[in-house]
């Protein structure tokens, strides 16, 4: 069990929108989100958490999706919903 913190970037709209799907479909739950006037236009942001386990999501128009989560995390989605991932600094999360 890898329970090392990685932020992913570059996510494509569609598919932080899945990821979306998927954590609400597999029980997680929302801590958090974003309220603000240009939610989903400009900015959004998702905190979801499953026992001890944790996945913030942020999107912004001009750099589309980021995911901050553990590696273990990561593997699952990228293994559940058929995607590969690029890792690297965050910039909205």
């Amino acid at each position: 069990m890898n329970l090392e913190v990685k932020t992913t970037i570059h996510i494509s709209t569609s598919d932080w929108n899945r990821i979306i799907t998927y954590l609400k479909q597999t029980n997680w739950r929302l801590k958090k989100q974003y309220w603000g006037f240009d939610k989903g236009i400009d900015y959004d942001y998702y905190h979801y958490t499953k026992q001890k386990q944790e996945v913030k999501l942020a999107w912004c128009n001009w750099f589309e999706g980021e995911m901050q989560t553990t590696e273990d995390i990561i593997l699952l989605l990228a293994n559940e919903l058929q995607l590969s991932f690029t890792y690297g600094a965050p910039e909205h999360l």
